[in-house]
């Protein structure tokens, strides 16, 4: 399920995220159980940057997903171009 987030308007943890120029997403990690970020468009080839030296340089249409405890960031957009992702967290649902 989606994690239901008091604090957000939305009330759920669903948004985009627009990588203007000179933008940077710092080193952080997102409430939940997982999370994930669909790529829509990175033909800046931005990649994301885990805490433990990985990247993933995902291209529209990819999705990748991780705990949600995982410190991750996007350095940032030396272009003049814009990049743009959906990321979202979930819970573990218990029946």
């Amino acid at each position: 399920t989606l994690r239901k987030n008091e604090n957000h308007f939305d009330f759920y943890d669903f948004w985009l995220n627009f990588i203007y120029p000179g933008d940077v997403n710092k080193w952080h990690s997102h409430g939940g159980s997982l999370s994930g970020v669909i790529y829509y468009d990175n033909e800046i080839n931005m990649p994301t940057n885990f805490s433990n030296g990985l990247c993933f340089n995902g291209t529209k249409g990819d999705i990748i997903m991780f705990p949600s405890n995982v410190v991750h960031s996007v350095g940032e957009n030396t272009t003049d171009k814009i990049r743009l992702t959906y990321a979202f967290n979930l819970n573990w649902k218990q029946n």
